[in-house]
């Protein structure tokens, strides 16, 4: 009997602790959402675009019109940001 109410109270443990599962994030990124930044390009040229840093991978993405994401590529070559 006490074999049964062992499992019992741990399938009751188990089964409550999904309930106050955290909702998913974007795992490896700097901010939970895209956040408005200003990037200057060399050529003098200013973009106002949503901007995050994946850390896992160490680039800086950028969020296009049509919510496509995009990473900035070279960008020791190609822009600086301020």
């Amino acid at each position: 009997m006490k074999t049964i109410r062992f499992y019992f109270y741990l399938f009751l443990f188990g089964s409550v602790q999904s309930l106050f599962a955290q909702e998913e994030s974007k795992i490896g990124m700097l901010f939970p959402q895209f956040e408005n930044g200003i990037v200057f390009f060399k050529n003098g040229v200013r973009g106002a675009v949503p901007l995050n840093y994946d850390m896992l991978m160490q680039e800086m993405l950028f969020l296009e019109k049509d919510s496509t994401v995009m990473k900035i590529d070279s960008p020791l070559m190609n822009v600086t940001c301020k």
